[in-house]
Parts: structure tokens; sequence; C-alpha cells
């Protein structure tokens, strides 16, 4: 938000966000364009806009200040920004190929080969952010790639449109913050932007935390149902474990209304690292997402280029190339995301090259290139001395 409003410059900004930046761009000579657009509306007796060097590109969501007793409705779907495309027709190009394959292309809706999964986090949601409900907890695991988050994000797409009655949603990713106890500073900071408007500021971590055991503790029937997304959740594991015990604590007042899902990688991880108070708290609402097979991996990625139904001469990539790529990660980890990492590295090369299909010789070099680390390149440039005392360790360990 605090980027500045020409960062792209193609996009197409409110009137009212128009004329600040060019109020702004005409204080900008003397080096700092904000603190003397700052001092010069102070001389004048106004207030700064709030809007003022907000990116034009993503817009956050204007909500408005509740009044006295009420409550604004939290969450909302900001609108896709992205071109529709018709899934019905295979691509015309390897870049429209590429640009199907990225990753922000996040479906609405049930996810492929996921139906079990989704049913379930739907009917977890639904129940949380109902107006009859109560506080609880959900643990999601699974490896890396096989689509717990976009599953979650997927259902909330799915369902925001239609739920007429305030509710908040917030989403935290424990991997991003180097000092856990700010994973609470974002919580509270997301929760007053969605209740209380978008004049609010950031408090620090151990203040944050205060609060929110003090607000989410206690029953308030004002206030709308809450639900958290808390992804990475083993990033907040700590000596004392009181940072995941404090955030499920909030679930333990059932008519607070303030429910959990937390997802980790770790399949026991309650049991292998959570002491027994917090397990109690996470009850028995548990889904385990599986790696994807190839089959799964091979219809997901059909579904993406959409040209299941087309023939082998108007397809610009090979089935046989979609194949190769879905067979090697599915014997190796399942993960969706590193076939379509291999898929995309493999297109921009054949871009480069000029060439206007993929076929499975491109995705073979893809795959050679991912597999060829740091670490195998300098076992491969060890001299003849060096290789024999590695070897001689290796069969001893």
């Amino acid at each position: 938000e605090d980027r500045d409003a020409s960062y792209h410059p193609e996009s197409k900004c409110a009137e009212s966000d128009e004329d600040d930046r060019e109020e702004s761009e005409e204080s900008s000579e003397s080096g700092s364009e904000g603190e003397e657009m700052e001092e010069e509306e102070a001389n004048r007796g106004r207030k700064v806009p709030a809007a003022a060097g907000r990116s034009c590109s993503r817009p956050a969501a204007k909500v408005a200040r509740p009044a006295k007793g009420k409550v604004v409705r939290g969450f909302r779907l900001q609108e896709d920004d992205e071109v529709k495309i018709d899934l019905r027709k295979a691509p015309a190009s390897l870049a429209a190929a590429l640009d199907r394959l990225a990753l922000y292309r996040s479906p609405r809706g049930t996810l492929l080969c996921r139906e079990a999964e989704c049913a379930q986090i739907k009917e977890f949601i639904k129940s949380a952010i109902s107006p009859n409900g109560i506080s609880q907890a959900c643990y999601i695991s699974g490896v890396p790639g096989t689509g717990k988050t976009a599953s979650v994000m997927a259902m909330m797409k799915e369902l925001a449109p239609v739920v007429s009655h305030p509710f908040v949603f917030i989403q935290v990713n424990s991997m991003y913050f180097a000092d856990p106890k700010q994973v609470f500073a974002e919580i509270y900071y997301d929760y007053l932007k969605q209740t209380a408007g978008d004049e609010v500021r950031r408090l620090a971590g151990t203040t944050a935390r205060k609060r929110l055991n003090e607000m989410f503790e206690r029953v308030d029937r004002s206030r709308p149902p809450v639900l958290m997304l808390i992804d990475e959740l083993d990033q907040l594991a700590t000596k004392k474990q009181e940072l995941i015990y404090d955030i499920f604590n909030w679930t333990s007042v059932e008519d607070a209304r303030v429910s959990i899902i937390s997802i980790a990688n770790t399949l026991d991880l309650p049991e292998r690292m959570l002491n027994q108070r917090i397990c109690s708290r996470l009850g028995m609402n548990r889904i385990v997402f599986q790696p994807y097979s190839h089959e799964e991996i091979e219809r997901i990625i059909a579904s993406k280029l959409g040209g299941s139904k087309a023939s082998k001469e108007e397809s610009v990539i090979e089935a046989d190339a979609v194949q190769l790529a879905a067979r090697k990660v599915a014997a190796i980890s399942g993960d969706l995301r590193k076939a379509t990492d291999i898929l995309r590295t493999a297109i921009e090369k054949a871009i480069v090259r000029g060439e206007e299909r993929l076929t499975m010789i491109q995705v073979n070099e893809s795959i050679r290139a991912a597999s060829s680390t740091l670490l195998v390149h300098a076992v491969c440039a060890l001299a003849t001395h060096q290789m024999i005392v590695f070897e001689a360790a290796v069969d001893i360990v």
C-alpha cells in the first residue's frame, strides 16, 4: 500500500487518487514527496487523504467505518484482475500455455482430485462463520504442493459471495515472520482493517497478543464470527509453545465464535511437537492431503491447459511431455507445483529457441536441470582422491 502510485503506469485510478498524486508530484522537487505534501496540507489546515501513495494496481478494499453498535462486514473478495480464459479451447501458443500454468491462476470452486477434502473444509467453514456457530479448530496436514491452502481459499471464494451476515476472515503465513510473535500483530491489524476501517496502525507483537487474548477469550455477541487460517503452523513452535497455545486457546470459549484452520506439512505434528493441553484444544477435526498420483497431476495440468479435446496436431504441448513431468514428480514427492515448474521452465526455453511445440526432449532437459543442484555439481567436481574418500565415507555410513 505504501508503493508509489506510478509503479504501474498503465493502471487506472480513481479521480481523487489522480488528484492526490498530481499534488504530490508537484511537491517532489525537494526529494521527499510524501513529507512535503503533508507539510503543505497541514499549512492549509486540511487533512492529508489516506489514499495518497497507494498502489492503484491492486487497491485495498474500502471498508466503511462502522457506526456505534454496528460492525461492518469484514471479509470481502477482491475482484479478479486477470483476463477471463476460455478453458474449453487449447492454448494457441506456448506463451498462452505458459500463462495458464502460472501459480496465480487459482481456480474457483472445488479443486480437481480434492473433492472429498474440499467438502470437509466447506462444511467446517460454513459452521465456523454461522451466526449460531461455536468456536472450533481444524488441522490440515500433507506434503507441500498438495493443495491444502488452495482448497481452503477456493472454498472461501465459493462461500463468501453467498453469505449475507457479517464475518471476519484472516489469513496469515507464519513463514513470513522472523519473530513468531509478529503473527499476533498481523492478526490484530487484519481484524481491525475489516471491522474498524482503513485508519488503523500496527502494534508490537506483544501488545497485539495481549489485546487479542482479552478480546477473543470473552463472549461478545455484537462481534461477527471470526475465522483464521494459520499457514505453516510449525513455524510458531517455541520451547514453551506459548504462542500456539494462545492461538488455540481462543477456540476454548465456544460462544466467542473464533475458529482456527491450521495448516502444516507434518502429519503427526500435534502428537510429536505439541503438548497435551494444546492437543486437547485442537480437537479431532483433521484433514490429510495425500500426495498427487501421476494420473491426478496429468488431469489437473490438462484442465489448466484446456486442450484435452484437441488433437495431437493442434496441441502445442505433447501429451507425452506432460506425462513425463507428471510421472517424474509423482515418483519423488507428488508436488503439483514442481510439475508445473518443470513444464514452465521447458516452455520458456522452447520460446527462447523459437520453437512452436513442447516435446519430451525439452521437458527431459528441464528435469535434469532441476535435479542438478549446487551440491551435485560440487560432488561431480571432486578430484580422484577426494572422490575415493567421499565414497569410503558413504560406504561406512
